[in-house]
């Protein structure tokens, strides 16, 4: 596209605007709630308007009425005051506390750990912990032991860890 001059061929001077740019998809679908919503609101008073005209109980024309009023909510929402009220006859829940912090148990594998009843060591290393067993692997009798070494999975303070 050429740029065009802010002065005509007669002299004149005129400014030139550029076209305004397409809506970007997030612009027209905003766009479209709001005249949606802008719509559903024009439907309401009209289904108002017709009922008041039926009825006889026109005091006031609807549009007037929406002129004055905050838009912010439905026109066929409970009133502000019987949602407050509610809101405080509701009972309270009480909390149940899942995400609270709650205190570690000691665990058998600490209480036999400190005894010295394991058959393990724990080597601390630079390079990280090692395990050392007193006695070979495939004689320890994992009736006794298995249960007490998955206790002590739930440890998280040293050297118990």
């Amino acid at each position: 596209m050429h740029l065009k001059s802010n002065f005509s061929v007669t002299g004149n001077s005129k400014i030139w605007k550029a076209p305004p740019r397409p809506l970007t998809a997030p612009q027209r679908r905003d766009l479209k709630k709001k005249t949606d919503i802008r719509n559903e609101r024009v439907d309401e008073l009209d289904r108002v308007e017709g009922y008041m005209k039926l009825t006889g109980k026109f005091l006031y024309k609807p549009s007037k009425l929406a002129e004055n009023a905050p838009c912010a909510r439905p026109m066929t929402a409970p009133p502000i005051r019987a949602a407050r009220t509610a809101k405080l006859r509701a009972p309270k829940v009480p909390k149940a506390g899942a995400f609270r912090k709650r205190a570690i148990e000691a665990t058998l594998f600490r209480k036999y750990y400190e005894r010295g009843d394991l058959p393990v060591n724990i080597d601390h290393c630079a390079g990280g912990n090692k395990v050392l067993w007193k006695v070979d692997v495939r004689k320890l009798d994992y009736h006794v032991y298995l249960p007490i070494f998955v206790d002590g999975l739930r440890e998280v303070d040293d050297p118990y860890r």
